[in-house]
């Protein structure tokens, strides 16, 4: 992925459509966010950082503004977060700041800055927010999901900061429940696609068996057919031998 950002900043230069540029512009600030969530998953916090501020740099004199907004507001989410973990506060403060001069977007956007408002002790936020995208997700995808999954587990360890350990017990119970049907879901589906698998293979070998019959039955009809030419041509010769 770093090797593919790489190539792509080399080129955008040359792009000079602006509906193409903006693209790919966009297309290199998502790869920098994607970058940005593995770094800080594996604990490179200054990479991370770093490239939370690619992504502002990528989409900053856009001609989608919208479009550039969700991302800045990311960009901004992670990076209050990223400068609390590695202990600038003031800085942290200062972008969560900035964050909510960009205020309302939507929750999936707004959900991002749950991760600086847990460094931060500010649980009560936590919970309003995850609690308002668990009612969205309800009602978009349904109670069995990743995302509801995630929330859950995201309001259980407020709960504990907060000292409510009968709510956060239930809201982990919750969460691997969720857990639970999703792989018994994800099970099912991988044993209907073996399934199919398995029968779309037996078709193929029954297809392949009647094609060798069919090619058998041919060949022996070929034989029977040129030995009877064969014996018919013997007889007339035979016939024409007695005569002469």
């Amino acid at each position: 992925m770093q090797r593919a950002v790489g190539l792509m900043e080399k080129q955008r230069s040359a792009v000079t459509d602006t509906a193409d540029v903006d693209d790919a512009l966009f297309l290199l600030a998502y790869y920098h966010n994607c970058l940005m969530t593995r770094k800080a998953e594996d604990n490179e916090l200054r990479e991370a950082l770093e490239h939370t501020k690619a992504v502002e740099s990528c989409i900053m004199g856009t001609s989608q503004p919208e479009r550039a907004e969700n991302m800045l507001v990311r960009a901004l989410a992670w990076r209050a977060y990223l400068y609390c973990v590695t202990d600038n506060t003031v800085q942290a403060d200062s972008s969560y700041t900035v964050w909510q001069q960009h205020l309302p977007v939507s929750i999936t956007v707004e959900r991002d800055i749950c991760h600086y408002l847990m460094k931060r002790g500010r649980y009560e936020e936590v919970l309003n927010i995850q609690q308002r995208y668990v009612d969205w997700v309800r009602e978009k995808k349904g109670e069995y999901t990743n995302a509801m999954r995630t929330s859950k587990l995201s309001m259980a360890e407020a709960q504990a900061a907060i000292g409510r350990d009968a709510e956060a017990y239930c809201l982990l119970k919750e969460a691997y429940e969720i857990s639970d049907t999703l792989h018994t879901r994800q099970a099912i589906e991988n044993a209907q696609e073996l399934a199919a698998e398995h029968h779309d293979r037996e078709q193929q070998e029954q297809i392949a068996a009647q094609r060798l019959w069919i090619a058998v039955l041919a060949a022996l009809l070929g034989i029977i057919a040129a030995a009877a030419l064969l014996y018919r041509i013997s007889v007339v010769r035979k016939g024409k031998d007695k005569t002469m």
